[in-house]
């Protein structure tokens, strides 16, 4: 699922609301997008359901690239919203641009390598 896919449901999802209700709270569990999404200060925020399954083809992997770029005059994202996906965080500019964080994230097996890694760094001084 990109970053794309999250923030254009969202922005659908607070289209016609202003400003949303703290008892607002939509799940959406489909063949494509697992997301929450909540009112937060008077604003529509959306996150990533972690361990919600979802096909393979849409899944992300370490390396993946998220995609950054949208067709502004059609797809924009909720001004000053923020959207998280997996490890990467989406800020939603006033103009309706997408600025996004692009750490890759790693799995139980890379996180555990790299923390040996830096084990061995530490105790050699480097």
């Amino acid at each position: 699922m990109s970053m794309y896919n999250v923030s254009n449901h969202c922005l659908k999802m607070s289209k016609g609301r202003s400003p949303c209700k703290k008892t607002d709270r939509v799940e959406e569990t489909l063949s494509n997008r697992c997301i929450r999404c909540s009112c937060v200060k008077n604003k529509t925020q959306c996150r990533y359901l972690y361990g919600c399954v979802m096909p393979k083809r849409h899944k992300q992997h370490a390396g993946s690239k998220i995609g950054l770029s949208f067709n502004t005059k059609k797809d924009m994202c909720v001004p000053h919203s923020k959207y998280t996906l997996d490890c990467n965080t989406c800020y939603c500019e006033p103009d309706g641009g997408l600025r996004c964080t692009l750490k890759t994230c790693l799995n139980y097996q890379q996180a555990a390598h790299l923390q040996e890694q830096s084990k061995y760094l530490e105790k050699h001084g480097l």
